[in-house]
């Protein structure tokens, strides 16, 4: 375990972080690709959200298992096998969000300036962004708090302008007009919005994933999560209702800043460029953060067992710096494959393809927390509060699963299923479900 921890406040702050960094951006631009209409979503985007966080916070609290992350909650349930699982499936999920999140910072670059790049300058970008997120990590996990107490200012400066601004310049007639301009009937509008939503949401489990980075993980979990998750809820409901009624759809629309080129109609170019800028420090803040999680996860799995031991191998602040560099490698070498050149579509491809798998472990996670309870001895109204809340999201993750297409389940059943054939060729040994001495 390492000597390096955050206190209570940074770690409430990272976990925030984490989900507000990319997913505030491209929200706007995804909601008028469909219409107000699509805000319908958040109701059940939010509460399959909060009763995540609610199950995953007492899960933290009362899991068997304190080290692994998300592995430890699943290793309740289904044992050694579930806990390789989640933790594989987990890390393979956030090293292409990663690329999607820097592919973001990248659009808004380009959007604050007005520079229309080829796809070999996204690229190179994309590359740098990664490279730097990876050498800010090897200041440790105390530089890592400080850096996510500071960044989240990028975005919450910016959205309280336009929290402040917005309703002045609130048009009634002009978010009707906005409402539902496809003629798209409700499950249509809902289905089609609902995977960006629940992007916006990732991350809400980071906590757990880096439990072993903070003071009193028991305590500081749990509040962790249900705080963060609940004030990211009311930004991203209040922010994309206020914008759907400042500008027509059309100017939205495929946007690789949307936030920017709302800002430009509430407080002209210079101001714009201000806040547009914080918001992408601010992104790279969250690339950064969640780089963090990246390493923690391989690392922690390497302590299991799991992974290769050099993502264990940790310099003088605790940071894994062979195994981090390459990860980012790995990164670099996914960037290529970026199959569309419009930032757009890149970015709604890299998402749907981060969410899918990344529910995997969701799913795991929830289903185990049913053992979890009944191994705590919780009875009455907090037995059927947690265990509803697991209920609700499994049903939400399923869901969420009808919603993807095709080509998007094919990878990641091949994801899954290598996960299965990995187990059993590296990390089996005799059967044994037992965790191996730390």
């Amino acid at each position: 375990m390492t000597k390096f921890k955050m206190n209570r406040t940074q770690f409430m702050l990272l976990t925030a972080l984490n989900m507000l960094g990319s997913g505030i951006l491209m929200l706007p631009a995804k909601v008028a690709q469909v219409g107000g209409i699509g805000l319908l979503s958040w109701f059940v985007v939010c509460l399959a959200a909060v009763a995540m966080a609610y199950a995953f916070a007492n899960c933290g609290i009362y899991s068997k298992y304190r080290l692994g992350g998300l592995g430890a909650i699943a290793e309740n349930a289904f044992g050694m096998p579930g806990s390789f699982l989640t933790n594989y499936i987990y890390a393979f999920s956030v090293v292409i969000a990663n690329v999607a999140i820097a592919t973001t910072a990248v659009g808004y670059l380009l959007g604050i300036f007005g520079i229309q790049a080829d796809l070999g300058v996204v690229q190179c970008l994309t590359i740098a962004l990664l490279w730097l997120s990876t050498l800010v990590n090897f200041a440790g996990v105390k530089a890592m708090g400080r850096l996510s107490a500071v960044t989240i200012w990028g975005i919450l400066i910016p959205l309280l302008f336009l929290i402040c601004a917005a309703p002045f310049s609130f048009d009634a007639q002009l978010f009707a007009q906005n409402w539902n301009p496809r003629d798209l009937s409700m499950q249509t509008a809902v289905t089609a919005t609902a995977p960006m939503m629940f992007w916006a949401f990732l991350g809400l489990e980071s906590a757990c994933a880096n439990d072993d980075s903070v003071d009193n993980p028991e305590k500081s979990v749990p509040k962790a999560v249900l705080a963060a998750t609940l004030a990211v809820a009311v930004i991203y409901v209040g922010s994309t209702t206020l914008t759907a009624g400042l500008l027509p759809e059309s100017e939205l629309v495929d946007s690789g800043a949307p936030l920017f080129v709302i800002f430009v109609s509430l407080f002209g170019s210079t101001a714009s460029r201000i806040l547009a800028v914080l918001l992408f420090l601010a992104c790279v803040g969250s690339l950064v953060t969640w780089q963090f999680t990246m390493y923690r996860v391989f690392m922690t799995s390497a302590r299991l067992g799991y992974f290769p031991a050099l993502f264990k191998r940790v310099g003088r602040t605790g940071v894994p710096y062979m195994g981090l560099f390459i990860l980012c490698i790995i990164q670099t070498l996914l960037v290529p494959f970026m199959p569309v050149s419009n930032l757009f579509s890149q970015f709604d491809l890299l998402v749907d393809i981060s969410v899918i798998t990344n529910v995997f472990p969701y799913f795991l996670c929830m289903a185990a927390t049913f053992v979890v309870v009944r191994r705590a001895g919780l009875q009455g109204v907090k037995k059927v509060c947690v265990e509803a809340a697991a209920l609700g999201s499994l049903i939400f993750i399923g869901w969420y699963f009808s919603l993807m297409d095709g080509d998007v389940m094919k990878f990641a059943t091949i994801v899954f299923f290598l996960g299965i054939a990995f187990y059993g060729l590296f990390v089996a040994k005799d059967g044994s479900t037992e965790l191996p001495e730390q």
